[in-house]
């Protein structure tokens, strides 16, 4: 079996970013805003979800958490720091919240 012998390739020439490359920015940057803009509307101090927390089958906990979804990709991709820091909060606080919900309806949550 023969292998190549592995090549590298060296750039020297500064060059501008393409397009496409200032517009991904650009997106990430309007949705870190919007991110900023739901914690600070829909969120408490705790990271507590501003909501009537439900055990139910079509809006529970799992749907809640779900407005939170994106947001660790969105900081992977290059975004802030505080938007990892607004996910962690928003996580904690949604254990919580719905640790400390109670219901008669749902076998597994009546001690929250």
């Amino acid at each position: 079996m023969t292998y190549l012998k592995q090549s590298h390739i060296r750039i020297d020439t500064p060059m501008a970013p393409p397009a496409w490359a200032l517009m991904q920015w650009e997106l990430i940057r309007t949705q870190e805003r919007a991110c900023h803009d739901f914690f600070e509307r829909y969120f408490d101090e705790r990271g507590y979800l501003e909501c009537i927390p439900r055990w139910g089958g079509n809006d529970g906990p799992d749907d809640a958490i779900e407005n939170l979804v994106g947001w660790p990709v969105l900081y992977l991709l290059g975004g802030a720091d505080d938007l990892r820091a607004m996910c962690e909060l928003g996580w904690e606080g949604h254990l919580k919240q719905y640790t400390e919900a109670r219901t008669t309806e749902v076998p597994f949550a009546l001690d929250g």
